[in-house]
């Protein structure tokens, strides 16, 4: 396990792994569910789960410096796609900005037909007189739905971007240990080489997405307090 993250704990069913772990936060802390019952994105949306097909998983870190807060979800995007790309059963994984992760709908789908596979929620955690704020982030994945189980048309599975064949139990528990190596590794990116971060990022960008990330650690505040 990478070494900013403790020991993950699983549960067998939750509201949300993010109001989970905001109800306790502690850096290195890692919560896990392979079924979510109220998960929500980016300014409220509701983000559907089902039972055994997929996996939510938030973890707290210290926040950096605030000017590279808008930095954390776009390298967890990141995170997600390389842990994708580079697992035994790989898909091509891209981003959509800021951090909708998607792929190809099924085996030999035209590569601008894509579907969301992953959803992604940062939210910081302001200090208190213990400790120095905290970035809360979670991580929604579709693992084994198949192509009549997914929740609406525009999203896709694991299983589907890989031709509609079961995928091993295994795997989640596998990708779970490479998403959080990929994260710590990318966490501390930002600080040194934001350039370097924002090519990387705009490489990984689905065509037609929009995305323009290079100005990113000095671009406008959004709602929800990140800089882009």
């Amino acid at each position: 396990m990478a070494h900013r993250w403790a020991r993950p704990v699983w549960h067998s069913s939750l509201e949300s792994t993010n109001t989970e772990l905001l109800s306790n936060p502690v850096a290195g802390a890692v919560v896990v569910t392979d079924h979510q019952r109220g998960g929500y994105g980016r300014h409220g949306r509701d983000w559907e789960m089902s039972p055994g097909q997929t996996l939510a998983v938030s973890c707290a870190t210290p926040a950096p410096a605030s000017h590279l807060w808008g930095w954390v979800p776009l390298v967890t995007g990141m995170a997600v796609v390389r842990s994708l790309r580079e697992s035994n059963y790989p898909i091509v994984a891209t981003l959509k900005w800021p951090n909708d992760v998607l792929v190809p709908d099924g085996a030999g789908a035209n590569p601008r037909n894509t579907g969301k596979i992953a959803g992604i929620l940062a939210q910081v955690v302001p200090e208190t007189a213990d400790r120095g704020p905290l970035v809360v982030i979670g991580t929604g994945l579709n693992i084994n739905q198949s192509f009549a189980e997914l929740p609406v048309e525009t999203s896709t599975s694991w299983r589907v971007a890989r031709g509609g064949e079961k995928l091993p139990a295994t795997l989640a528990q596998d990708w779970l240990t490479a998403y959080l190596q990929e994260l710590d590794r990318g966490l501390t990116q930002p600080e040194h080489d934001p350039a370097g971060v924002a090519l990387d990022y705009a490489s990984m960008c689905h065509i037609g997405s929009g995305c323009a990330c290079a100005p990113a650690w000095r671009g406008r505040g959004d709602r929800d307090g990140y800089r882009y």
